[in-house]
């Protein structure tokens, strides 16, 4: 959601960035990453093909650096390069099809 919202404000309605958008998905992504050392797998949504970890991680590191540029809390900042440390190592899965 934050990118979504990110580029209609840009790119549509020219508004300023939402105060305290980015925040709670960052704190809801922090929690998903906590621990890990790889990325996990594909994530179905319903649709195919699912979505890849590598996608999810691209989102997750313009998530976290959403929630810098709105904070300029650097603990952001690690939690961007963190997701970025397991996704450089990934090794995306060809599709069957």
């Amino acid at each position: 959601m934050p990118l979504i919202a990110h580029a209609f404000e840009q790119n549509v309605t020219h508004d300023p960035p939402r105060r305290n958008f980015d925040v709670p998905y960052a704190r809801y992504l922090k929690v998903h990453y906590k621990g890990l050392t790889v990325l996990p797998g594909d994530e179905a949504d319903g649709c195919e093909p699912d979505i890849s970890p590598f996608e999810i991680a691209l989102q997750s590191w313009q998530t976290f650096n959403l929630a810098y540029d709105e904070t300029h809390d650097t603990a952001w900042l690690a939690e961007r390069d963190h997701v970025e440390s397991l996704a450089l190592p990934y090794e995306p899965r060809m599709s069957s099809t």
